[in-house]
């Protein structure tokens, strides 16, 4: 009995957590999505809080959203992203957060944003990480 219970606990959990990401993932705006996918940092630096904590394959940054469109403008150029898709995300009070994968030619990453919002309900990130994905599992 308690075996059966165990089974149904967990069961509901997964079907709420699916249920909950494929939500996020929609929360993410698609522009967001959109300009990781393209390399595109000066439309993603639109999504940036006015400062922001960065890390970049095992580099930390803390910098002005000027100084982090150009450190991505450099990763971008040395790795051109194939594709870009959201994994998971979720949310606690006023911050959320969102998991993705990028796609380069040569290389696949495990991206990690972390968004708070504004005084007009809008997510600005103001951390980011972009990491080797080898090692992970979503």
């Amino acid at each position: 009995m308690l075996f059966r219970m165990r089974q149904t606990t967990i069961l509901l959990f997964s079907l709420f957590l699916v249920i909950s990401v494929k939500g996020f993932g929609q929360q993410v705006a698609p522009e967001l999505v959109k300009a990781i996918r393209e390399g595109d940092a000066r439309t993603l630096s639109g999504f940036f809080h006015t400062s922001l904590e960065m890390t970049i394959l095992e580099k930390d940054y803390v910098v002005s959203r000027e100084q982090a469109t150009r450190i991505l403008e450099d990763f971008f150029k040395t790795n051109k992203p194939v594709d870009f898709t959201i994994s998971f995300g979720g949310e606690k009070e006023d911050s959320h957060f969102a998991i993705g994968s990028l796609k380069t030619k040569d290389r696949k990453y495990r991206v990690n944003l972390f968004f708070i919002e504004n005084k007009d309900n809008k997510k600005l990130i103001y951390f980011l990480s972009i990491e080797n994905d080898e090692g992970y599992a979503l």
